[in-house]
């Protein structure tokens, strides 16, 4: 009997050494890393909505701070906004940074827009009769080319950049953060536009063309790949 346990344990070994890994190991060690990325980018925006939530109604009128628990009862709500058009820096939300997150601007872009109804950018973030303005927080960061498919190289059209898609591991980090309707991807150009495509290619949000202007500008979004940029977007 003992001889028959030792044979069966040795040839169980000399299966594992015979039999295929699987090909999706090496993918499935990656998704939790490709996860990681993908939390860099959330932990940016999150601690932006922080410092946006800060300059808003009740804890902003008119340029006077509240958070500091004064109440204030009547607000215009014309007054009801202390933020600006801008970048987000690292000490701006200094008072929100968690200790144990790094607030990474080294990587990523926190950025505010803000739109007029017709869609144009507004001068200002305030409301003003007849001009109820839009909105947007958006937060990008490159990814770096261990993150992208190389086997999906094309010719960029007129960008002057190759397109690529990002690695399936990386969409996946995106689909378990990301519900299928929230404004969250990578960034595509197309003939069409500048759009923001989710983990299921789904387009769900197309860029306007001032819009991405700031963002290509920072060289922080699709600097050498078409495609190489995720974004996070909130209505704010």
């Amino acid at each position: 009997m003992y001889m028959w346990l030792v044979l069966s344990t040795f040839l169980a070994i000399l299966a594992g050494y015979s039999l295929p890994t699987r090909s999706d190991l090496s993918d499935q060690k990656d998704v939790p890393m490709a996860a990681a990325q993908v939390h860099r980018m959330i932990i940016n925006h999150k601690t932006s909505l922080e410092y946006v939530k800060s300059r808003k109604w009740p804890y902003f009128c008119g340029g006077v701070d509240v958070s500091s628990g004064v109440t204030i009862e009547i607000c215009e709500n014309s007054d009801r906004i202390g933020y600006e058009a801008d970048v987000i820096t690292s000490e701006m939300v200094e008072d929100f940074k968690h200790e144990s997150f790094v607030y990474d601007e080294e990587n990523y872009v926190s950025r505010i827009f803000c739109l007029n109804e017709d869609d144009t950018e507004a001068e200002d973030c305030l409301h003003v009769e007849g001009n109820d303005k839009k909105r947007f927080l958006v937060t990008y960061g490159d990814l770096h080319e261990k993150w992208i498919s190389a086997n999906d190289l094309t010719s960029s059209g007129g960008s002057g950049r190759l397109v690529v898609m990002p690695r399936e591991d990386l969409l996946k980090g995106l689909g378990e953060n990301f519900a299928h309707d929230t404004l969250a991807g990578y960034v595509r150009e197309d003939d069409e536009g500048v759009h923001i495509i989710n983990s299921w290619g789904t387009k769900v949000f197309t860029l306007l063309p001032w819009m991405w202007e700031y963002i290509l500008s920072s060289d922080k979004c699709n600097e050498k790949f078409n495609g190489s940029c995720i974004i996070y977007m909130s209505a704010i």
